[in-house]
């Protein structure tokens, strides 16, 4: 397995990715335009060559700069193995000069609240996330 930063033109396969295991989809040029932001960090998670997993997150400003982990999907028969746990990792050590992350999660989806909260995130918000309950859950960095 390899773990590099993606390219613009990974948005193809990421959104392959996205739709499959996720149920919050963005348009061709949603990717196209995050990917090429500077104001990104995002990695792809490979299996001899083919994107088996991704992360994008981007910095955003208001009254401080924070970083905002927008989608993590990673195919189901690559999960369970500390691949989310990497791929976080790699996202908070590229914006660890920030105040705080935060990223969205569905009330139902466990194994992934069970990752964000080993990896010291915290609930700050309860939300409605399309038809079911969700959070927003944030860890400072500094």
């Amino acid at each position: 397995m390899d773990i590099r930063h993606t390219e613009v033109s990974d948005w193809f396969h990421i959104n392959k990715c996205n739709r499959t295991v996720l149920s919050e989809n963005y348009k061709e040029s949603t990717y196209k335009d995050v990917l090429n932001s500077p104001h990104t960090s995002s990695f792809v998670l490979l299996d001899t060559g083919r994107i088996v997993g991704y992360i994008i997150a981007i910095l955003q400003r208001e009254a401080v700069v924070y970083g905002h982990i927008i989608s993590l999907g990673i195919y189901k028969e690559y999960r369970k193995q500390g691949y989310g746990r990497i791929l976080m990792e790699l996202v908070e050590s590229d914006m660890h000069k920030i105040k705080y992350i935060i990223l969205h999660v569905r009330k139902l989806n466990k194994p992934a609240l069970a990752l964000y909260t080993y990896l010291g995130y915290k609930g700050v918000k309860k939300i409605k996330y399309g038809n079911s309950d969700g959070y927003i859950l944030q860890k400072y960095m500094i």
